[in-house]
C-alpha cells in the first residue's frame, strides 16, 4: 500500500514537472519571438536611417515580415535571418545604382523588391553608357523597361548625325551648312534688348525639315542653337563685318549671308529689316573710311581688308596665324568652274618698295602647299625684278593703285 503511494505521487510531481516545463518553453518560446521581432523592428530602423542618409525617402521596399506579424510577435528567427539578408541585399543594390551616379531621390517606387532595383541599375547603368545622368529623373520615374529610352537615345543620335554639318562647318560661314542640305531655322526667343527679339515663332511645315535648329540674330553674329534647350551651341556665324540681306513676306523671311539663303519665320520681319538695314549702313560707312586710305591702316587692318575684298569677289577665305604661318597671311578657296582651287595671299602694307625675294618666297609656299597661284596684295609698289620674276608664273600681284581700283569697285 505505501509503495502505491510513493507511485502515485511520484507520478503526479511528474506531471507537475512537466506542465512547468511547457509553461517555461512556451514563456521562453514568447520571449524569443518578441526578442525576433525587436530584431526585425531594429534592422528595419537601420535600413531606414540608410535610406535617410542617401536622400532615398520615396521607395518604399518590400519587407518579408509584416506589421501585423510584427505587433502579435509572430516571428521567427529565419524571419529575422531572411530579412537581415534581404536589406543588406537592397544596401548592396543601391550602393551599386549610385555607383554609376545615380541619383537614389528618383526612385519612387511603393513596392519596390529585388528585381526593381536590378531593373534600376540597368536603366542607370545605360544612362551613363549614353551620357544622359541629366535625364535620370525622366527614365528612372517612369521606366518600365528600357525601350523608351534606347528609342530616344537612336532618335538623338541620328539628330546628331544631321546636325555634325554645323558642327564641322568653317570658315565660309553657313555655307557649308547649307550646302549638304536644306535646313529650315526657327527664331530664338530671348528677353535680352541686345538680340532681336521674335515673338512669334512658328513651325514651317514639318516635311520641310531636316532638323530644327533656333536662330539668335544679333549685330555680331547669327548663333544657331538646339531648338528644344536652346542652350547648346551648335554654330556661330560671324557678321561683325558682313552685310546681312534681308527679304521676306509678313510672316516668312530670308536671311541672305555670303549668298546664301536662310530661311525662318517670324512676325518681326520689320524689325529685323531695320536691325540689318542699320547694320549694313555701318560696314559701308566703316568699310569706306578704312578703304579710303589703305596706307592708313594697321597690318592686321590691312589684311582683313584683303579678306573682305577677296570674299567680295566670290572667294571663301581662311586666315591663318599671325606666327609660323609659312609666308600665307591668306587662302582663299574659288567653287566656279574653271578656276577652282587653292589661292596662297600674302598681304603686305607697305608705303615702299616689294622686292624680288618676297617674291621668290612667295613661289616656294606655292609649290610646297601644291596651291593654284599665289596673290601678293600690297599698299606699296613691286620693283622691276619683282615683276621679272613673277612673269610666267602663277603669281599675280595687286600693287596699291590696282587695288585701290578694286575696293572703288566692289565697295563703293
Amino acid at each position: 500500500m505505501g509503495f502505491l503511494k510513493l507511485f502515485f505521487a511520484a507520478m503526479a510531481a511528474n506531471e507537475i514537472s512537466d506542465k512547468k516545463r511547457a509553461e517555461q518553453e512556451r514563456a521562453k518560446g514568447e520571449q524569443q519571438r518578441r526578442d525576433n521581432a525587436s530584431k526585425i523592428i531594429k534592422l528595419s530602423m537601420s535600413f531606414y536611417d540608410y535610406q535617410a542618409q542617401i536622400n532615398c525617402n520615396n521607395a518604399k521596399f518590400k519587407e518579408l515580415v509584416s506589421d501585423e506579424d510584427i505587433e502579435n510577435n509572430n516571428v521567427s528567427s529565419y524571419d529575422v535571418v531572411q530579412t537581415e539578408q534581404l536589406f543588406n541585399e537592397y544596401k548592396c543594390q543601391l550602393k551599386e545604382f549610385m555607383s554609376y551616379g545615380g541619383n537614389p531621390i528618383y526612385i519612387y517606387d511603393f513596392d519596390c523588391d529585388s528585381n526593381k532595383m536590378d531593373f534600376y541599375i540597368k536603366i542607370i547603368k545605360r544612362l551613363k553608357e549614353y551620357e544622359w545622368l541629366d535625364k535620370q529623373e525622366q527614365y528612372i520615374k517612369s521606366a518600365n523597361d528600357t525601350y523608351w529610352l534606347d528609342y530616344d537615345w537612336k532618335c538623338d543620335c541620328e539628330k546628331r548625325e544631321r546636325l555634325s554639318v554645323i558642327f564641322n562647318a568653317q570658315n565660309n560661314e553657313i555655307k557649308q551648312v547649307v550646302k549638304k542640305g536644306n535646313v529650315d531655322f526657327i527664331p530664338y526667343y530671348d528677353d535680352d534688348l541686345n538680340v532681336i527679339r521674335i515673338d512669334d515663332a512658328e513651325y514651317l511645315d514639318g516635311e520641310t525639315f531636316n532638323c530644327r535648329i533656333a536662330i539668335k540674330l544679333t549685330d555680331k553674329h547669327i548663333l544657331f542653337y538646339d531648338y528644344e534647350t536652346k542652350e547648346e551651341l551648335y554654330y556661330k556665324s560671324t557678321i561683325e563685318d558682313c552685310e546681312v540681306e534681308v527679304l521676306g513676306s509678313t510672316k516668312f523671311f530670308t536671311l541672305i549671308l555670303n549668298d546664301v539663303d536662310v530661311a525662318t519665320k517670324s512676325n518681326e520681319l520689320e524689325k529685323v529689316q531695320c536691325f540689318y538695314n542699320a547694320h549694313n549702313a555701318r560696314i559701308q560707312n566703316r568699310s569706306k573710311q578704312l578703304y579710303g586710305n589703305i596706307n592708313s591702316l594697321t597690318g592686321v587692318e590691312f589684311e582683313k581688308v584683303c579678306q573682305r575684298l577677296l570674299e567680295k569677289m566670290g572667294f571663301s577665305v581662311e586666315t591663318t596665324k599671325t606666327t609660323g604661318d609659312g609666308g600665307i597671311d591668306l587662302i582663299a578657296y574659288n567653287s566656279q568652274p574653271l578656276l577652282s582651287g587653292k589661292y596662297i595671299i600674302q598681304c603686305k602694307r607697305y608705303t615702299g618698295s616689294v622686292g624680288e625675294p618676297i617674291i621668290r618666297d612667295l613661289y616656294g609656299v606655292i609649290t610646297s602647299e601644291r596651291a593654284n597661284k599665289g596673290i601678293l596684295m600690297t599698299s606699296g609698289v613691286f620693283t622691276k625684278q619683282a615683276q621679272a620674276f613673277a612673269e610666267d608664273k602663277p603669281i599675280e600681284l595687286i600693287d596699291g593703285v590696282k587695288l585701290k581700283e578694286l575696293l572703288e569697285n566692289y565697295f563703293n
